[in-house]
């Protein structure tokens, strides 16, 4: 119609995508919080791991772990879950678990795993990719006692929201750290990453190289990842 003249349209507006912007999160100030320091976990109170959804916690959490994780927050996709560990109403720490390393050489020859395997069944092993407790909290045992947790109630929380359980735990711990917590919660030692990153398949990645740990959730967790076994899950049929 422009072209026959019977209306004028305006000029063409250039297109700006628009960009989301992080909702700002405010500093948090150590010296204004209240120092927990404790000579037992027993002496705590009631510790909890309680499951962050999306919201002003899930906020508070990315801020803690922005703020006082060497590693920072990630950016995680897929299967995930993000706890905060706290006791009678204190925030004392954060913890993250989320999708598996694709390789990682030690652990397959651990499992006794084909290439098979290992595509078939890899989700059914979650990362501990952040674990932190706050800077003003000095508990001892805190850390173990909060490992053990996870590891006691992570199956159950993880079949809930993806209705299937895994049956086995691993996490990297950087060199300059001895990896105390874990060892003192049964995690077991495989050796050290060749310093490539999780999803680095083609050796384009160079990091530090990392202790690795494994905690086994179930006895079976070996047939299980070999196929041998069924593992945990909810079929649609009974999902309500």
């Amino acid at each position: 119609m422009e072209e026959d003249g019977q209306i004028s349209l305006p000029a063409v507006r250039a297109h700006t995508p628009r960009i989301k912007k992080e909702e700002p999160t405010s500093a948090i100030n150590i010296s204004a919080l209240e120092r927990i320091d404790m000579s037992e976990v027993r002496e705590c109170g009631k510790i909890e791991l309680g499951i962050v959804r999306p919201g002003k916690y899930s906020r508070l959490w990315r801020s803690y772990v922005r703020s006082f994780h060497v590693l920072g927050d990630p950016r995680v996709h897929g299967a995930q879950l993000r706890y905060m560990i706290t006791s009678e109403g204190r925030d004392l720490g954060c913890m993250l678990f989320s999708a598996s390393s694709w390789a990682l050489s030690q652990r397959e020859e651990w499992i006794g795993w084909t290439a098979e395997d290992k595509s078939s069944r890899l989700h059914l092993i979650v990362n501990n990719s952040r674990f932190l407790l706050l800077p003003w909290v000095h508990v001892k045992n805190l850390a173990s006692r909060a490992l053990s947790m996870a590891a006691r109630q992570i199956q159950r929380d993880w079949l809930i929201e993806y209705c299937y359980a895994p049956v086995l735990l691993e996490t990297f711990v950087d060199k300059a750290y001895k990896g105390t917590c874990y060892k003192a919660s049964n995690w077991i030692y495989l050796g050290e990453t060749k310093g490539r990153g999780r999803n680095d398949r083609y050796n384009e990645v160079a990091l530090t190289k990392k202790s690795i740990y494994m905690l086994p959730l179930q006895r079976d967790f070996r047939a299980v990842l070999r196929g041998e076994k069924p593992y945990k899950v909810v079929r649609q049929d009974d999902m309500w």
